[in-house]
């Protein structure tokens, strides 16, 4: 996924987090994995991880928009669609899916988590092209996993722009490909949290000094007709 800075810093972090010995999660147990009752809480995490749910959503944004790479995979997948002119932009579409959704804040955190980990187990990486479908979809699973309240389908796809039935095979083709791990351990939670807030002062900083364009402002809930994303080519499907 081109998160080369995140998986970095989760190295380093990681190694810290294992001096300091803290808690680890079985595999399996859902009760604690980064989710609404688990993370929500500072308290359970590091103690300089405090933040609100807007903030959060507004980093994830910032660092996703800033890893899409303008170009188009070796190979088609059945996430590649031909983005029309106007496409909503990435930080854009974050937000709206998050608004849609109705989803916590942690499980945008474990969306870019999911990708990461698609992106190791298929060499795809998030281009113009995949973006939008890959983040719904992997935002999508991560709601179902951790989210104690779901909506329909339907209403889903409606938010991702795409039809009931392409949402469902792009999360089971998801699934697939990451080996349906979707378990999140508290300490990559924790770091990939302080890696895209670090990204997004980042992005801040240069919106601050004119060399970045400004988006929309993360805290206004997402107007306007639902984005369309168009099907994928016949070669992908």
């Amino acid at each position: 996924l081109a998160f080369a800075m995140v998986r970095d810093t989760t190295r380093g972090e990681a190694a810290r987090s294992a001096a300091r010995g803290p808690k680890v999660v079985e595999e399996g147990d859902t009760t604690c994995g980064g989710g609404s009752s688990c993370s929500s809480s500072t308290s359970t995490g590091p103690s300089d991880f405090s933040t609100t749910s807007e903030v959060r959503v507004a980093h994830v944004a910032d660092a996703l928009s800033t890893a899409v790479q303008n170009r188009v995979n070796a190979e088609l997948s059945i996430f590649d669609c031909a983005p029309p002119k106007g496409t909503i932009p990435v930080g854009e579409y974050v937000r709206r899916l998050g608004y849609h959704y109705r989803c916590s804040a942690e499980a945008h955190v474990n969306a870019l988590i999911y990708m990461d980990r698609f992106s190791r187990s298929s060499n795809i990486k998030a281009t113009e092209r995949n973006v939008h479908r890959l983040y719904a979809t992997a935002l999508l699973l991560a709601l179902k996993l951790q989210d104690d309240d779901h909506l329909s389908m339907k209403h889903y796809s409606n938010a991702a722009g795409v039809t009931a039935s392409e949402l469902v095979n792009l999360e089971l083709s998801f699934s697939q490909t990451v080996g349906y791990r979707l378990i999140v351990q508290p300490e990559e939670f924790f770091s990939y949290s302080r890696a895209v807030a670090r990204k997004s002062q980042q992005v801040r900083a240069k919106q601050e000094d004119g060399t970045d364009k400004l988006e929309a402002d993360a805290s206004a809930p997402p107007g306007g007709r639902n984005p369309r994303i168009t099907s994928a080519p016949e070669a992908a499907r």
